[in-house]
């Protein structure tokens, strides 16, 4: 089933991706939009996977994704990343809080912890 992401033109105007450089920019991006990405803002993905699609090589990642974690942003454990600030950004329909209290039921509890606005 064909998923649709839509992120803000707003995102070019954060002040954090403003000083991220050209590769952190590409890796957030591809954070919020990859085909495994869950509503919930918690998702497994492989490093591999992630090296593959964007190109760049898993250490490259490493770097950046402690860079991102260090600032806050998420958090990659065991297989699992989490972006802190994801659901914030969701609609508030009851259909899509369904959907993403499901979601959460699948996750890590570490994880559910660590992203904000899930109680």
């Amino acid at each position: 089933m064909e998923k649709h992401r839509y992120v803000s033109t707003a995102f070019w105007d954060d002040g954090y991706i403003m000083k991220c450089d050209p590769s952190e920019k590409l890796l957030f991006m591809y954070l919020l939009t990859n085909p495994l990405t869950a509503l919930c803002g918690i998702y497994q993905i492989e490093l591999r996977r992630i090296a593959f699609d964007t190109g760049f090589d898993i250490e490259i990642v490493k770097t950046i994704l402690k860079r991102f974690e260090n600032d806050g942003k998420c958090i990659y454990r065991d297989g699992w990343i989490a972006l802190k600030n994801w659901l914030k950004h969701q609609s508030k329909s009851p259909t899509v809080a369904t959907a993403i209290n499901m979601q959460m039921n699948e996750v890590p509890k570490t994880l559910k912890r660590y992203v904000e606005g899930y109680t």
